[in-house]
């Protein structure tokens, strides 16, 4: 029927714009291109050449994976997630696709979390929430006007496809 075709054509519309809004990640984003290459959900100040600080206490990035990939036997996905922390963090509270992933430390080399790929979000959507403990203002820390409360800055986002072990 015509109202049942409409109906159709109505949920196939939303599902291509739910996934307009989520950004597809080819590999890796770093430094400024954060801000175009991933959905920077909540959280983030402004993007700088180096990548972008998070601000308050909790923060999101979503993207999705290339689904062709995934289609390949694979397995797993390794995130990688890299970046600096300002004030007395050391330490950030992750969760992946709402799977709490416990206390991780973001700096360079530190950061490589796995995540089945059965865990992804429908759309092939990753979703990483970022738990800031301590976030400080520049204002209080360094005497600057700066009143932003930050805690990890993000410089780069990356991921690798683990296939099955054949």
């Amino acid at each position: 029927s015509l109202a049942a075709i409409e109906t159709r054509a109505m949920q196939r519309l939303q599902k291509v714009e739910q996934l307009m809004q989520t950004p597809t990640l080819m590999g890796e984003a770093k430094g400024k291109d954060l801000a175009l290459m991933v959905d920077l959900a909540m959280g983030w100040s402004t993007a700088r050449d180096w990548g972008v600080w998070s601000i308050g206490s909790e923060s999101r990035i979503r993207f999705r994976l290339f689904r062709h990939w995934l289609i390949q036997e694979v397995a797993t996905v390794r995130l990688v997630i890299e970046g600096r922390y300002y004030g007395t963090n050391t330490r950030t509270h992750v969760q992946l696709n709402g799977v709490d992933v416990g206390e991780q430390d973001l700096t360079a080399g530190n950061g490589d979390i796995v995540l089945p790929v059965t865990a992804l979000y429908p759309h092939e959507v990753i979703e990483i929430t970022l738990g800031h403990h301590t976030p400080a203002s520049p204002a209080a820390c360094e005497g600057t006007t700066d009143q932003r409360l930050l805690a990890f800055g993000v410089e780069r986002v990356a991921y690798a496809l683990i296939k099955k072990h054949q």
